[in-house]
């Protein structure tokens, strides 16, 4: 791609399936406009990470991975390493539509949930049987409630440990151990797309109908 406005354009498309929080985004999008800033004539990008760290206030070690999930996601190719002082060289390409797991049927006996609100009402109709304590149900719950702030209009939840754990004040193994438990038996969470590196994990919400005792071991 070689034209500078169809390539700012293009980080919009898939922002969304990049990054989980409207602050990654934006970052996201701060860095691309910066890359893009550094395009040739020719299309070809020249830019070394201390460089777009100056030119962004983002640390260079995130520039490193946001670069690298933009070339995971195949938005950016790199066309020659850099070393030293002397930038690397990239090229922006259009990889199509965004890259997104198919929806499989829901488990059988339950529904999809599309409506934030409804999907926050279901948690409390199974709270008692996910968790045996008040303190464990009040934690999941707010986890659960962290989740659907992160549901979008087709109900698909994207969202990351990390992400997660900073929204709740909890470390990322109790997340983890967390998700588990809603994700254990008949559950309320299914895991659609498995989460990898900087790319979060995708999930939906499901209605399992009447509740089984399923207790968090957390």
């Amino acid at each position: 791609m070689h034209n500078p406005d169809e390539a700012r354009a293009l980080i919009d498309l898939h922002a969304d399936h990049i990054a989980t929080t409207t602050a990654q985004r934006d970052q996201l999008r701060q860095l691309w406009h910066a890359l893009i800033d550094r395009m040739d004539d020719n299309g070809t990008i020249t830019a070394s990470e201390s460089d777009l760290t100056a030119a962004t206030s983002i640390w260079q070690q995130r520039v490193r991975t946001r670069i690298g999930v933009l070339r995971d996601r195949g938005l950016l190719q790199l066309v020659q390493e850099g070393h030293g002082r002397v930038g690397a060289r990239y090229r922006v390409t259009d990889p199509g539509q965004p890259r997104q797991a198919p929806l499989p049927a829901p488990p059988e006996g339950s529904r999809w949930v599309h409506n934030p609100d409804e999907a926050r009402a279901l948690f409390d109709q199974h709270a008692d049987h996910i968790a045996t304590t008040t303190p464990q149900r009040d934690q999941l719950r707010q986890l659960w409630h962290a989740l659907i702030d992160r549901m979008d209009d087709n109900g698909t939840i994207t969202a990351s440990e990390p992400d997660l754990a900073r929204a709740t004040s909890a470390k990322q193994s109790t997340v983890h151990r967390r998700i588990a438990a809603l994700l254990r038996g008949r559950a309320l969470l299914q895991l659609i797309q498995k989460g990898h590196g900087s790319v979060a994990a995708r999930y939906r919400v499901s209605d399992p109908g009447q509740p089984r005792r399923t207790v968090s071991r957390d």
